[in-house]
């Protein structure tokens, strides 16, 4: 009787650790900017504005990857 019991506790065990998998992180959204000149003094873009009144943070649930073409054509 003891026997079983432990079998079946040793089942249930086992199959509650079969279960178990590990959690996969969230994929966070990415944004590719894309700017011919590279200005640092040019104001940020009304685009990512409307983005943060959505509840999009650059950084914490959103990711945008900026590249300067350097006035360059062929760098674009």
């Amino acid at each position: 009787m003891i026997g079983k019991i432990l079998w079946l506790l040793a089942t249930l065990l086992l199959a509650h650790v079969q279960l178990a998998e590990a959690q996969q992180p969230k994929k966070v959204p990415r944004i590719g900017w894309l700017v011919f000149v590279n200005s640092k003094a040019d104001p940020r873009p009304p685009f990512f504005d409307s983005l943060r009144s959505l509840g999009w943070l650059e950084g914490k649930n959103i990711m945008i990857e900026r590249r300067y073409a350097n006035d360059s054509y062929a760098r674009l």
